[in-house]
């Protein structure tokens, strides 16, 4: 679209439209998608896995493959 536009000072700003507008059309489409996609892996078992980041943990066994740890 903008290719057919004399060079001057209109195609930055009709550029510059266009790319808003794409981005106006586009946010509340993903916006969309990203809710959709919230509420399914909110519920996807590996998803539901609490971190223990931060947290005092006791160690009860080592295995392995890594450690089990529990919170305390």
């Amino acid at each position: 679209m903008l290719r057919w536009l004399p060079l001057g000072l209109i195609r930055i700003p009709v550029g510059v439209l266009v790319l808003w507008g794409t981005l106006v059309v586009a946010s509340p489409i993903a916006a969309m998608i990203c809710q959709a996609m919230h509420s399914g892996l909110h519920r996807y078992r590996p998803f539901t896995r609490r971190c223990l980041l931060g947290k005092s943990v006791v160690v009860i066994e080592r295995q392995d493959a890594g450690e089990v740890a529990l919170r305390r």
